[in-house]
């Protein structure tokens, strides 16, 4: 995505000045992202997948440590040669003003009898202002069946903060050595970060000084449920101090919070306990649920009207237009004693003509095409095939019977038509 604000353009300029993973961070994740294993073959052979080291081992599972590496391992009885892997972890740090947590995919192959190789690649990176305005760096992804399919060769460049990256934040490990903003004044590191994505909570902290006051002052549940909706504690927020200064019970805050947004849908005192505060809450959300829901459907109705009022003006137009353009040709009939070709003369005849034979002349609105002309081939009152006549070339541009199928009349209508062309030269000429 383009950079278009100040903030994505500094933050891709800053973003081009970070080191690349340092050493003792690829060991550490080395070491913590995956399961390291020994095989071992039914004559006791076993190899280390980390090392290549083979020695002979009695023991058939469980855990042993490698004689040369001094990895522990997890002893696997097992003939697989190789093993492919793929895991990210976490580095949360600082980079000038901004917060960041950058996100590395580490991939490993172990093949036996040789030294495991590892790769690491940087995937994205959040990227946090002392104001909580939060972006997302990143790679771009594949389209498919899995989420984290991400293309190594494309760019870093600023993408959507979607559920992938925040998944990844949450639930990989982290590097152990993190560094966190001063304008941060929560330990939010010694909470784990309190169960959701380690950039969304300290963006939400930064953002919100709320939850600040949440987390000293009011209840674990009040806190977390504020945490997890920023926008019912922005909305919320002086409501809910005018509730607890009234020493208001707040039973079911989501609840809550859905009833006051609701009186701000019909312009209610919100800073009023009259309103805030009611007796029954479940009861007081009934009715302003069952107002808002009437308030939608006449708003649904409204809008339906609209649009059939504007479907019928733009119907009208094209029966105007119609009228305008073809009014010229109507009466004309084009005969050769047995079959009688005549132009369809108002939308209704386009209609019936395509209900009739089954086709898509008046579905389609060819009563609107300005450049073509449209008759009814009929023997003694009866339809047999559909003719669309071009206006430039005055030549049959289309003949078709019922179901688009032709019938043994075809040739001779065409031929027909095509050899009276001059009468339609003559009406649009008149």
């Amino acid at each position: 995505m383009k950079p278009t604000t100040k903030f994505h353009k500094d933050i891709l300029k800053e973003s081009r000045k970070l080191r690349p993973v340092t050493k003792t961070q690829a060991e550490w994740a080395i070491g913590e992202c995956f399961e390291h294993f020994a095989f071992r073959v039914q004559s006791g052979k076993t190899t280390c997948m980390d090392c290549g080291h083979t020695w002979q081992s009695d023991e058939t599972s469980g855990k042993c440590v490698c004689p040369r590496c001094g990895r522990k391992l997890t002893l696997e009885t097992t003939r697989k040669q190789k093993v492919s892997m793929k895991m990210y972890f976490n580095v949360l740090g600082m980079h000038g003003k901004y917060q960041t947590l950058r996100m590395f995919a580490i991939f490993a192959e172990l093949r036996k009898g040789k030294k495991a190789e590892y790769n690491i690649f940087e995937i994205g990176q959040y990227w946090i202002a002392p104001n909580g305005q939060c972006a997302v760096i990143g790679l771009r992804r594949n389209t498919g069946y899995y989420l984290d399919c991400f293309a190594f060769g494309s760019p870093m460049e600023i993408r959507s903060n979607d559920d992938v990256f925040a998944d990844i934040a949450v639930d990989c490990p982290m590097y152990p050595k993190m560094k966190i903003i001063p304008s941060l004044r929560i330990d939010v590191v010694g909470n784990k970060f309190f169960n959701i994505s380690p950039a969304r909570c300290i963006s939400r902290f930064l953002s919100l000084p709320q939850l600040e006051t949440l987390m000293k002052n009011d209840t674990e549940e009040t806190f977390r449920y504020f945490l997890r909706h920023p926008y019912d504690c922005r909305m919320c927020w002086a409501s809910y101090k005018v509730a607890k200064r009234h020493h208001y019970e707040i039973k079911d805050l989501g609840i809550w919070c859905d009833y006051i947004k609701m009186l701000r849908t019909f312009k209610k005192d919100v800073h009023s306990p009259h309103y805030i505060c009611p007796d029954d809450l479940r009861h007081a959300h009934d009715v302003y649920y069952k107002k808002v829901m009437a308030l939608e459907e006449r708003k649904r109705r409204e809008a339906e009207i609209r649009r059939r009022e504007e479907l019928a003006l733009q119907e009208q137009e094209r029966r105007d237009s119609f009228l305008k353009l073809k009014s010229k040709f109507f009466g004309l009939v084009i005969s050769d004693g047995e079959i009688d070709v005549k132009v369809l003369e108002s939308v209704e005849e386009f209609i019936e003509e395509g209900n009739v034979q089954h086709i898509c002349v008046g579905t389609s609105m060819y009563y609107g095409k300005k450049d073509s002309l449209i008759l009814s081939a009929r023997i003694d009152g009866k339809r047999i095939e559909t003719v669309e006549v071009s206006l430039e070339t005055l030549s049959v541009i289309q003949c078709r019977g019922a179901c688009n199928q032709n019938t043994e009349y075809h040739d001779r209508i065409v031929d027909l038509v095509n050899s009276n062309a001059r009468l339609i030269k003559e009406r649009m000429t008149a």
